[in-house]
């Protein structure tokens, strides 16, 4: 997979993006009228993996309610509702503290009716309660992913998933990048797959990508490169420029020949880091000052230091004022940016915050079409208090996108007539 460039001018580069090109020519439900949806039994596929508490009640139910108004749509035309989501990574075993219940349950107070759980996602009796589904009527099916099966894209478990379905309905974009039996093989056993709202916008939201104003700049943090490295190694060659922060940065300044004291490092990708660096040397900004404590678990003491003053027995948890100042200057003038991850380990201790912060702050004030995704991204734009003009639900499909690969779940989609 590698993102080509389409062609550049002098303050715009055009993109080669085909998940973007292809979703063009796709059908969605809005596209859909009451005859086509009415009485059918309609197969939704969403995402709504939500963490949960020590309680079982969900911890955020954001997840949920960006697919509510898809939901809704199939209700208003009268199709006969069934809801499929994965839960966590019980890796094919049965795992009750990883059970949708909770998730149905929370569907049917934001939808103001009844949805039924079923024991199951596969079966006679599941199919049976889909056939004696009214008009209108909600059942949420057990975890995609207590079947090992539905992450290996059986074909079988996908028919299995299939049976009594009339219309599938995608709105699962975060899991779009994924070739599961639920994204895609279940669309080779149903005639008709439609996008969902949420798929629609997030595609949308990334038009603006495909003919990109200059300067553009990406910021990816994190707390490992290892994590990010086709990412990053496939975006470098058509941003202006890449800030990188967070723990992967730390390998960065140790392959730059700095000592990272006790801070966090991948030692095995130091010579990744002096290639890229090798090659791109003049688009990367890794931190010229960091924030360190001797504690982070419990700090007792934080202090900001140059890039080569990270002594033993320190970690650095954020990046400094110097760093920070120096990625305003560069926001400020740039036209297009798209951020995943955050700049250090904001979510541990406020101390360790201020970095974060600034810098989604200054994404939220400036003149530029700004994009973003990821589960860290949407943390820390929620406590800045930031928005950007595209603010995905998705993590791996985001970059997965902006990188120029064929999502599978959006090639699965049935095309226009």
């Amino acid at each position: 997979m590698n993102n080509k460039i389409v062609s550049s001018e002098k303050n715009i580069i055009h993109l080669n993006l085909p998940t973007i090109e292809a979703a063009v020519g796709k059908i969605y439900i809005d596209d859909l009228i009451k005859s086509d949806v009415e009485g059918k039994i309609v197969f939704i596929r969403v995402d709504m993996n939500v963490a949960l508490k020590a309680d079982g009640t969900i911890q955020d139910d954001l997840r949920i309610r960006k697919t509510l108004a898809t939901i809704q749509k199939v209700i208003d035309l009268g199709g006969k509702v069934v809801i499929a989501t994965h839960m966590g990574r019980p890796k094919g075993k049965w795992i009750e503290e990883l059970t949708t219940k909770p998730i149905a349950n929370r569907l049917s107070e934001l939808l103001g009716q009844k949805v039924t759980h079923a024991p199951d996602c596969i079966g006679e009796e599941v199919t049976k309660m889909k056939q004696d589904l009214k008009n209108g009527e909600v059942l949420f099916l057990e975890n995609l992913r207590f079947y090992k099966e539905e992450t290996d894209n059986d074909s079988t478990f996908a028919s299995k998933l299939a049976e009594g379905v009339d219309l599938v309905v995608n709105d699962a974009f975060a899991c779009c990048h994924r070739a599961h039996a639920s994204i895609k093989g279940i669309t080779e056993h149903v005639e008709l797959t439609a996008g969902g709202l949420l798929v629609k916008s997030e595609l949308l939201g990334f038009e603006p990508l495909k003919n990109a104003q200059k300067p553009l700049v990406a910021i990816i943090g994190g707390a490992k490169i290892s994590s990010k490295i086709t990412v990053v190694e496939n975006i470098l060659p058509f941003v202006d420029q890449m800030i990188i922060g967070g723990a992967m940065a730390n390998t960065f300044s140790l392959a730059k020949g700095h000592s990272m004291g006790d801070s966090m490092v991948e030692d095995e990708m130091i010579e990744t880091a002096k290639r890229i660096m090798k090659n791109f040397g003049d688009k990367i900004i890794i931190p010229s000052d960091y924030l360190v404590t001797d504690d982070f678990a419990n700090p007792g003491t934080v202090k900001e230091v140059a890039e080569d003053g990270v002594e033993l027995g320190w970690n650095a948890v954020d990046i400094g004022k110097q760093t920070v100042e120096q990625i305003k200057t560069i926001l400020e003038k740039a036209k297009t940016v798209f951020v995943n991850g955050p700049m250090g380990a904001y979510d541990k201790n406020e101390l360790f915050s201020f970095g974060t912060m600034m810098v989604y702050k200054t994404l939220g004030a400036i003149d530029a079409y700004t994009a973003g995704g990821g589960g860290e991204t949407r943390d820390a734009l929620a406590k800045s208090g930031t928005s950007l003009n595209h603010a995905s639900t998705a993590g791996g499909a985001f970059l997965e996108t902006v990188q120029g690969a064929e999502l599978p779940g959006v090639f699965a989609l049935s095309d226009r007539p």
